[in-house]
């Protein structure tokens, strides 16, 4: 977000004195007081700009705040695109008419880009960077970002990291916003060598350097706005990278080359001309206070109700701005300043806050206090120090400064990595598909935990049937003052389930039962004291007490009922015993990012960074009960396997819920991201153990037409499955691994053949 102050050029005047003259004020302040001797007056300076980017990042502060206040309000970053296309552009051209060399012109105008937005960011990463280091209040991700947004690469950073920028919460990264000054640079960098190499042309051939360069970015920017229209362009893509951007930037561009003959032929009248800006103004309001579901439309909207409010402005408008309001000129005046500081500003108070009302007073009134220091400390300061260096000088100095930034900020990084053992927290990872699949799931939380690795083990195609209901589930009875509930676990009906897979278009070749059983099964003096709830009371369906030992009988019915309906179409079932439990927290810490890099921390962060150790013969002692149960399973339901998903967490001797000196849990049963990584081998090896996965022939019954056909999976526990094929056209000129003659309903004959990958070939006539 490019600021300067744009010169208003009567055409009737001397346009290219005044333009040069001018525009070695283009990154100057904005004077909003009366003129005075030695300075420009107001009437030189675009107030009307400068009014425009106020709306743009009071409109990004406040979604950013409270998304639902004004839901558009994330668009100002399109208008900031069009502003900084218009503004830069004229800078382009001033620097172009005083510059007689392309190398000259890149030189100058690099060293001008550079005194006006790195001090300002090389401030505020290096600051932030070190603040959420020293309050541990993040991870390595975040400052990884900084690092990269010094190199203007963090919008591509954030696209490999696949964020989400429309679902920002206090966890997110705090330079996710530098995306926008990113592609900003990678756009201007595009633009200064297509006008150095017009410069070059135009020296040699004597043509017009406004008309090439009108003609280039138009065939530019159409271009970048089909890419961020089509549909084949990803939303994620469309929204952070620089390509789909160009067509924003090149709008004020190209107003800017033509802003002088368009005023000149201009058929509005003044008075027109105003309202027509302020009704273009207006629609920018409105595309703020819309919520908007179509992002690529209203990016299109906005940036061009932003050219229209800029082109339309008077000489009036432009000398005092759309409204005689000084504030918003000064808001506008300090943009990028505001725009710069107000996220990690947000997300700190967020961090320590949770009033909305708080929330948003401390964070506009820190964001705008900042913003003024800031502006009158850093950003205006070293703006034009460059004019009084040497050519030399000035390249050198902004390069030093980025080496030793980014130095600091590498050395803050490897601290961060290595300040605790919480570098890897809990992550969502991938999930299940919806819609008809061959591996079913249904468990309690420990499958919430559990189904990123079952979704990458499957690439996504995985079915999540339900949660307690079909195996057990539980009714609170009590709860102790320290907040320990004492529940009633029930056995559960699995009519549901077993229906479900009797009409189901695609049968279960794999389900897995994932749930805590050895907390409903155990003794309740096994519990740790440090566990949400202890079972003290078992019943069956209807609610009538039972004692555990029959409540087991239950449970072990269900399963046997569940395998014997998975059975009849040739499918598996694993049913896991979880990982250890650990009495290790006692009492929840709310906000675990506040533990995870600080150097100084109180006793329950303490807690976190502790590994937490039982011996093996107590954790046996605290599953003996479920192993029993779902061992003896396996020789009553050959089709079922008992999973236990302890092994990662234990030795010879103990368990523990570190690994390598990392968390791998992230409370007392629930394991981690890295406990996640840990168990997947288990959860592989064991699936394809007992589970069909050798195709091993074709099955068409005759009198029926060739798309009835079905493969025969065996191997592992199962007599065979049965697949519906994928049929493909042309046939694979590879051996088939199965050929078969096959006479359909209508007396047709056929070859359908089977390949290795799975899928199926038909033609006429015999095999």
């Amino acid at each position: 977000m490019a600021q300067s102050a744009i010169v208003a050029v009567s055409p009737t005047t001397g346009f290219t004195y005044r333009l040069t003259h001018l525009f070695r004020m283009s990154f100057s302040h904005t004077l909003t007081g009366p003129p005075t001797a030695g300075k420009e007056s107001v009437s030189s300076l675009r107030i009307d700009v400068q009014q425009v980017r106020g709306i743009a990042v009071l409109a990004v502060i406040i979604n950013h705040l409270q998304s639902a206040i004004l839901p558009g309000g994330y668009l100002g970053v399109d208008v900031f695109f069009v502003v900084s296309g218009y503004v830069i552009t004229r800078s382009l051209m001033n620097q172009s008419e005083n510059t007689q060399t392309a190398r000259g012109f890149l030189k100058a105008f690099w060293i001008r880009r550079t005194f006006r937005l790195w001090p300002m960011l090389l401030t505020t990463v290096v600051i932030t960077s070190t603040l959420i280091l020293l309050l541990g209040i993040d991870f390595p991700g975040t400052l990884l970002t900084g690092l990269t947004s010094l190199f203007a690469v963090s919008n591509y950073r954030l696209i490999q990291g696949r964020l989400d920028y429309f679902a920002l919460n206090v966890e997110s990264d705090w330079f996710m916003h530098t995306w926008s000054l990113a592609a900003e640079e990678q756009i201007y960098l595009a633009l200064s060598l297509m006008t150095a190499c017009t410069i070059s042309l135009s020296r040699r051939f004597r043509y017009s350097d406004r008309r090439v360069l009108t003609v280039s970015i138009s065939a530019l920017s159409a271009a970048s706005l089909g890419l961020a229209l089509v549909p084949a362009t990803s939303e994620l893509i469309r929204f952070y990278s620089s390509h789909t951007r160009f067509y924003q930037v090149g709008f004020g561009a190209i107003l800017a080359l033509t802003d002088e003959r368009l005023r000149k032929c201009r058929p509005l009248h003044s008075l027109m001309s105003r309202y027509v800006a302020l009704l273009s103004l207006a629609g920018i309001l409105l595309v703020f206070l819309t919520d908007v579901s179509a992002g690529r439309l209203s990016s299109l909207i906005t940036s061009l109700l932003t050219v229209i409010a800029l082109a339309a402005s008077t000489n009036s408008q432009q000398q005092h701005g759309y409204v005689r309001f000084r504030v918003l000129t000064a808001i506008g005046d300090r943009s990028y300043s505001l725009y710069l500081l107000h996220w990690p500003v947000q997300l700190l108070v967020f961090t320590y806050f949770e009033s909305l009302i708080i929330r948003a007073t401390l964070s506009i009134a820190l964001t705008m206090l900042l913003g003024w220091i800031s502006y009158s400390a850093i950003e205006g300061r070293t703006r034009h120090r460059w004019m009084g260096m040497k050519r030399r000088t000035a390249g050198l100095v902004p390069c030093v400064a980025l080496f030793l930034s980014t130095l600091i900020l590498a050395g803050i990084l490897v601290v961060s990595s290595r300040s605790s053992t919480l570098a890897l927290v809990d992550e969502d990872g991938a999930r299940c598909a919806a819609g008809e699949s061959e591996t079913w799931l249904v468990g309690d939380s420990h499958m919430d935990v559990t189904i990123p690795v079952i979704a990458e083990l499957t690439n996504g195609d995985c079915r999540r049937f339900g949660d307690y209901g079909p195996i057990l589930s539980f009714q609170e009875v009590s709860e102790s003052s320290s907040g320990q509930r004492s529940i009633a676990a029930v056995l559960g009906e699995p009519a549901d389930l077993i229906t479900a897979i009797e009409v189901a278009a695609v049968k279960p070749r794999v389900l897995y039962v994932i749930h805590f059983l050895t907390a409903f099964l155990s003794d309740p003096q096994t519990a740790p004291s440090s566990a949400d709830f202890v079972t003290t009371e078992w019943r069956d369906s209807s609610g009538r007490k039972i004692t555990r030992e029959e409540f087991g009988l239950g449970i072990r019915q269900i399963l046997v009922r569940v395998s014997e309906a998975v059975a009849t179409s040739g499918g598996v079932v694993i049913v896991t015993s979880p990982p250890p439990d650990f009495d290790w927290l006692r009492r929840p810490i709310e906000d675990l990012s506040k533990c995870n890099r600080n150097f100084v921390v109180d006793l329950a962060c303490r807690t976190l960074r502790t590994p937490a150790v039982i011996s093996l013969s107590a954790h046996e002692k605290r599953r003996a009960e479920v192993t029993e149960l779902l061992n003896a399973l396996e020789s009553v339901a050959p089709n079922l396997a008992h999973l236990p998903l302890d092994q990662p967490f234990c030795n010879i001797d103990a368990c523990s819920n570190f690994h390598d000196g990392l968390r791998a849990y992230v409370d007392d049963d629930h394991v981690s991201s890295l406990g996640r990584d840990l168990i997947k081998p288990l959860i592989s090896e064991k699936t394809n153990e007992i589970a069909p996965n050798t195709l091993t022939g074709l099955e068409c019954r005759s009198n029926t037409s060739v798309f009835a056909c079905q493969i025969r999976v065996t191997g592992g526990r199962s007599a065979g499955y049965y697949r519906t094929p994928e049929f493909i056209t042309p046939r694979p000129t590879v051996p088939p691994l199965v050929a078969k003659s096959h006479i359909d309903e209508a007396g047709n004959r056929f070859c359908v053949e089977l390949f290795q990958t799975g899928q199926v070939a038909y033609q006429p006539g015999r095999c």
